[in-house]
Order: structure tokens, then sequence, then C-alpha cells
């Protein structure tokens, strides 16, 4: 049975919100907006929801569970950067701090 019909839309309303935010945060980022967020938009916690309806809950669960999820993989890409840039750090400067290797002739 559902709870008051405003406490349960109120619920789903922001239940549908998260979705949405799960599903844009797998999207790449576009080149236009230069977002590395994937146009994410930045969550607020709304204050009048009152308490959760009970068949709302599984729904709630999946969220959740879908959004650790994703804080894995974010962890797993963040550990991978990690090692890629000390990579890069561990190479030495070409030349570090003297003249210039090459001299431009053609100016």
């Amino acid at each position: 049975m559902r709870s008051s019909s405003a406490n349960w839309d109120n619920w789903a309303s922001v239940l549908n919100a998260m979705e949405e935010s799960i599903v844009a945060s797998r999207l790449p980022a576009t080149a236009e907006t230069g977002d590395d967020d994937g146009g994410v938009p930045v969550w607020v916690m709304p204050s009048y929801l009152g308490p959760m309806p009970p068949d709302l809950r599984s729904r709630a669960n999946r969220i959740l569970n879908e959004q650790r999820e994703s804080i894995d993989a974010l962890e797993e890409r963040k550990r991978a950067i990690g090692k890629h840039l000390a990579a890069i750090e561990a190479v030495p400067p070409v030349n570090p701090g003297g003249p210039s290797a090459y001299l431009d002739v053609t100016s």
C-alpha cells in the first residue's frame, strides 16, 4: 500500500533525479562544455521528504548499490591514473635546465 501521495511523489522525484545522475555520470564528457564530470549536477538533499515509503526502499537500495559501484569504478580509475602519472614523472627530462637542444634557423 502506498504512503501519503505527496510523500511518495516527493521521494519518487528524488529517486528519479538520483537515477538520472547515475546515468549522466556514466556518459563521457562533452568537448563543447569541457565538463569532466559528465555533466552531473550537484545534488542537494531536499528538506521536504519525510520518511521514505516502504515500497520505495528496494529502489533506493538499488540506487545505493549503483552509487557504490560508481565509487569503486572511480577509485580504480584514480589508481590507474596515479600509476600513469608516476610513470610519466619517472622519465627524466631530456635537457634538464641546460640550453635549448635545437636552434630555429627559419626565423
